[in-house]
């Protein structure tokens, strides 16, 4: 909410009192908040000053240059236009700065403000607004530091500020602490000056002539500036791209270990040294666009020839669309034979859905619903095993106001389609660096595929590479000759996702199983070695055991060997001697609903405390703190850390909870969601079939009974009944007072860190929970 300002109410009087009669002149709303349209009116009223009768919102050449010629400098003692002062006055005011009573007079006041001003913009005062810092007054950057801003990167832009303010075409950028479009390009600017261009040749653009010369100043530890400042500029784009270097002009060790770091996420040879690759990749989003990627992508079919020239370039990869646009002629989806070429050729392929995505009144959450549904189905048609990737596009330059009004909504549409026909598959994205960033923010996604070679996009110009970038496509090359001969987009792919190399895929469990069956057969052995006697619940405990003991120190320690039951150190101990069994070698199965790995260890540690404690009826157990009670405990965290960019704690509850794609710091992901969903499960078929092994049950589950756990575990935990269940969650998070559950729950409490842990919050997670259950049945 901007709050109502005097000060710029009266500014916003004066500008349309003084100007509004003028033609062209366009009145400002006076509601005494800040922005665009007042600074749009002050600068149209400073035009009216320099004689220019064709008013623009804009601070253009003709403004500037008819400023520079009439007033250079203004302060206490020039002769200046008492309304020329008034509208310096006023902007100062929009911009958080004092602009004494807005009188005219250049008083001490005003002076103060300008030498204040400058100080923020570059470390140094100043007596006089020359063109450029009136340039600066009457626009919307920030000169302190705003939103997720720090202070390193606004010290950079101060001394790049300070540095290169004399130059023609350098213009003061915001100091903001934020990495932008206008922050990048005055970088370049730089370099290029460093580079010794003049001001008719620099222009901000990383073109051929700034790439030429960036290859003759490769730098390596040791270097430091002297009279050109190529060290401190490369430790800027550093810090600009969120790397953590020191800003002094020397290349050291610690400097150098960092570039290696920013190497390796970017796939660049680890060298440490800022050679040119290194320069282009923190530069633009391209990078070099000459490097050869390992993946690609493209709208024709691969044949065997085509394949063979892929692979003779070091193609591992390849995205192929899923459907055609309807309404063109253009053939791209997948042909019929395809796949099975790509795969008889050793090449993986990842899918692609993108019918138009050509602007913004495209998307919105019923297009992406839509979206989903037809992309669902044409990967089933293909084939496509669950886990499979599918990369939605967003093929144009998305404003941070469009991704805001349309691409969040179209990419909700997406997820609850997904969501509402249980597809095993995950979401992914395609588009600019900032598309990206934003909507894996909001844990819509699993991973992006970024549309780097558009390096005019503004979704490209001053955003960082996005952390979970899967591919990164730089550039359209044409490959082979004759029926070989084929046009793509030259990818670099980081090896998060790698496409998929089988389709309708058989067994995708069987080393799991054959494990699974081997921990069986090998107890038995021991407990038939050891005298002891060979029954359900000693097979069980030792299965249940081993998998907590995979995990230690997680699921070990007297709390757990309270709440699960001791582990067998003897047969841990026997099983690695026999079957070498470590977390190195644990294999987790596949879900057949979801595609993800199923957590084995969380699974069989929260089982283990159910079968310990009696296997069924399960309310009112304290071993549900070692399953879903537990993590929605530990989920407070969570939802504290990320409330800030909900409306309410309960929404970001249930926008989290069982989010399929990985949110940094999220406590219950939909992983352990299934872990504590199948581990209650398991519990009920336990108490069904009391003479059956895990074994036995879990093989059975994972077949077919997987696939309706969340009716399963409504139906047989909760009885069908959604009261019941936000009841039951209720008496474990606060509505209790049996000593056993709260000195439980406390001991959580205490063993997460959560302090304050209050009623309120206790109460929404516990909706939180009960909604994402019914909303699955």
């Amino acid at each position: 909410m901007i709050l109502k300002d005097e000060m710029v109410l009266q500014a916003q009087r004066w500008v349309n009192e003084t100007y509004g009669s003028y033609e062209g002149f366009e009145k400002v709303k006076e509601d005494g908040k800040t922005g665009w349209p007042t600074m749009y009116a002050l600068t149209m009223g400073l035009q009216v000053e320099l004689g220019i009768t064709e008013l623009s919102e804009a601070f253009g050449p003709t403004t500037f240059r008819l400023l520079t010629d009439k007033f250079p400098k203004i302060g206490e003692a020039t002769n200046t236009p008492i309304n020329v002062i008034k509208i310096i006055q006023a902007g100062l005011y929009c911009k958080g700065y004092s602009g004494s009573d807005i009188g005219g007079i250049f008083d001490s006041i005003t002076h103060q403000s300008i030498n204040d001003l400058l100080t923020d913009m570059t470390s140094k005062s100043g007596d006089f607004v020359t063109p450029k810092v009136f340039k600066a007054i009457l626009n919307m950057d920030a000169y302190i530091v705003i939103g997720d801003g720090n202070e390193q990167i606004r010290s950079v832009q101060k001394w790049l500020n300070s540095k290169y303010i004399s130059r023609r075409e350098f213009y003061y950028m915001p100091c903001d602490g934020n990495f932008s479009r206008s922050v990048q390009m005055y970088l370049i600017y730089a370099i290029q000056y460093e580079l010794g261009m003049d001001d008719d040749t620099a222009n901000g653009n990383f073109g051929p002539g700034t790439q030429n010369g960036i290859k003759q100043h490769q730098l390596t530890i040791g270097d430091t500036d002297g009279d050109k400042s190529f060290v401190h500029l490369f430790q800027a784009a550093m810090i600009f791209n969120a790397y953590t270097v020191k800003f002094d002009g020397s290349f050291t060790e610690s400097t150098s270990s960092e570039v290696k770091i920013f190497q390796a996420f970017t796939l660049l040879p680890q060298n440490g040294s800022g050679d040119f690759q290194t320069w282009a990749s923190l530069l633009v989003s391209t990078g070099d666009p000459d490097r050869v990627g390992k993946a690609c992508d493209c709208v024709t079919e691969i044949t065997d020839d085509r394949a063979s020239e892929l692979k003779s370039r070091g193609v591992e990869t390849v995205g192929r669309y899923l459907t055609n646009v309807e309404g063109t002629d253009l053939n791209k989806k997948i042909q019929p034979g395809e796949l099975e070429t790509i795969f008889r050729n050793n090449l993986t392929v990842f899918p692609i859905y993108q019918t138009y995505g050509g602007e913004a009144s495209y998307f919105n959450s019923t297009q992406g619903a839509k979206d989903a549904e037809d992309a669902i189905k044409a990967a089933k048609g293909y084939g496509f095993n669950p886990g499979t990737t599918i990369f939605f596009a967003i093929d144009y330059d998305a404003t941070g106001d469009d991704i805001q009004s349309n691409i969040i909504p179209h990419f909700e549409g997406i997820k609850d389609a997904f969501i509402k026909n249980l597809s095993d598959y995950k979401i992914g994205v395609y588009g600019s660096r900032n598309v990206c960033i934003k909507v894996s923010e909001r844990g819509f996604i699993s991973t992006s595929f970024v549309s780097g070679m558009s390096t005019g996009f503004s979704g490209n110009l001053g955003f960082p590479l996005p952390q979970n970038w899967a591919f990164d496509q730089i550039s359209t090359v044409e490959i082979g000759t004759g029926s070989g001969y084929i046009e793509i987009d030259n990818d670099i792919k980081s090896n998060r996702y790698n496409g998929e190399s089988s389709v309708n895929g058989t067994g995708v469990n069987s080393e799991f199983v054959n494990q699974f069956i081997s921990i069986e057969n090998l107890i038995r052995v021991y407990l038939t070695t050891n005298e002891i006697p060979v029954n359900t619940a000693n097979i069980n405990s030792r299965i249940c055991g081993l998998y907590r003991y995979f995990n230690k120190p997680s699921y070990t320690g007297w709390q757990w060997d309270v709440l699960a039951g001791e582990i067998d150190q003897k047969w841990i101990d026997y099983s690695k001697e026999n079957l070498d069994m470590s977390i190195a070698n644990k294999i987790n199965p596949i879900d057949p609903a979801t595609g993800l790995n199923i957590d084995m260890s969380h699974f069989m540690a929260s089982l283990g405390a159910y079968i310990h404690d009696n296997p069924w009826p399960l309310e009112e157990r304290i071993s549900n703190f070692c399953g879903w009670i537990g993590d929605l405990i530990s989920f407070t965290l969570t939802v504290r850390e990320y409330e800030k960019n909900y409306d309410s704690f309960l929404q970001c509850a249930e926008a989290l909870i069982g989010q399929f794609e990985p949110v940094a710091n999220n406590f219950f992901p939909m992983e352990d969601v299934l872990a504590d969903v199948d581990a209650m499960n398991m519990a009920f078929n336990s108490n069904e079939s009391p003479d059956a092994t895990l074994t036995a049950l879990f093989l059975d589950y994972l077949d077919s009974e997987a696939l309706d756990r969340y009716k399963l575990v409504y139906k047989n935990r909760f009885e069908n009944n959604y009261d019941k269940m936000l009841e039951e969650a209720e008496i474990f998070l606060y509505n209790s007072i049996d000593p056993e559950i709260v000195a439980t729950r406390e001991l959580f409490l205490k063993h997460f860190a959560i302090s304050n842990f209050s009623n309120d919050e206790a109460k929404d997670l516990c909706i939180a929970f009960a909604n994402y259950i019914k909303k699955r049945v």
